[in-house]
């Protein structure tokens, strides 16, 4: 071999080493955070009362305990989440400040070039999932539909008479129901609502005929006796309805089933340093395994689950590759 050739090539190798060895000691190295004293804002981009912004605050608290600083919740609703999540987008990358949005929820807001939102998936740092809870369709209990065939029926029979009550534009849940509305061969009318607090109360009300939502935000007035639930939309079904059918088991079928329940995101800025983002993680990794914790979600309705930071990346990319088809399918892209 050339002698020139052996000495530049550990000169490569060595200068090869220098540089692959921060960023591998990037994830393992110890940070100083959270600082004492140093509140960490966590932005929901939602009104409070609804999944993402009971799930944030029960898992600040939990946070707070573990890690000793102060992690306060903050409510930046509007847009369709667009608000809140620009927030996180457009901030200061150093750990202090986070987001929490059920991903389902994030993914469109980018996606959907007629949002014009100023981030991309390329904006934010997954830190991880915690959480789960599928989405169902819902009626009020004095409702005249009984069953999902005699909603389709009807919305058949009268189309675009159907009210379906779901959140933003072209967020989660409105894709549910072109889903399901193009599953049923029915078509409904679609009213929206940011967040979950006013969908229940506009189908409490009336002004609804129907309503697609996440186990946690309606479960309470089920049990109360108010609402009821025609189906569960998540294949793998929900163990707090045990005796509601999904989509499968009357017989129809749905595609997408990366969306047909919420998954719970903790998100970061850009930027942020991976050992600030193993620290968040694991603490929230451990809090799912305190009993305490446990016996919370359960009265909470929702399901654990966790993803770390490079699962939850993983997770992610998936949505956003169903989000990209259902939009072309639409022909918004």
């Amino acid at each position: 071999m050339n002698r020139i050739l052996i000495p530049l090539m550990l000169v490569l190798a060595v200068v090869g080493l220098a540089i692959a060895a921060p960023s591998q000691a990037a994830a393992g190295t110890k940070v100083d955070f959270p600082q004492k004293g140093k509140p960490v804002s966590i932005i929901v981009p939602f009104p409070a009362g609804g999944g993402a912004d009971i799930a944030a605050r029960t898992h600040a608290a939990e946070l707070e305990r573990d890690l000793g600083p102060s992690f306060v919740i903050t409510n930046r609703p509007g847009a369709g989440s667009q608000v809140g999540i620009t927030a996180v987008a457009l901030a200061k990358p150093d750990g202090y400040t986070l987001g929490w949005c059920p991903t389902a929820n994030l993914v469109p807001s980018y996606v959907d070039p007629e949002r014009k939102a100023v981030y991309t998936r390329k904006s934010f740092q997954p830190i991880a999932v915690t959480l789960r809870s599928p989405f169902s369709l819902i009626v009020r209990a004095d409702s005249p539909y009984k069953t999902l065939k005699e909603l389709s029926d009807a919305a058949k029979a009268k189309p675009g008479q159907v009210r379906a009550g779901v959140g933003t534009l072209m967020a989660a849940s409105h894709l549910v129901a072109l889903t399901l509305s193009k599953a049923l061969g029915a078509d409904f009318a679609t009213v929206h609502f940011d967040g979950a607090a006013p969908l229940v109360t506009a189908l409490l009300g009336g002004h609804v005929d129907l309503a697609i939502n996440q186990t946690p935000e309606f479960l309470p007035q089920m049990k109360a006796g108010q609402i009821r639930a025609l189906a569960v939309l998540d294949e793998r079904g929900s163990r707090f309805l045990p005796d509601v059918k999904t989509m499968g088991g009357l017989g129809f079928k749905l595609p997408n089933q990366t969306f047909m329940s919420q998954y719970q995101t903790a998100f970061a800025p850009a930027g942020i340093p991976m050992g600030i983002v193993e620290v968040l993680g694991q603490s929230l990794k451990r809090s799912l395994d305190k009993a305490e914790m446990k016996a919370k979600v359960d009265a909470l309705f929702f399901e654990p689950i966790y993803l770390d930071a490079a699962e939850t990346a993983k997770f992610w990319e998936e949505i956003e590759g169903d989000t990209i088809r259902i939009f072309k399918e639409l022909g918004r892209l």
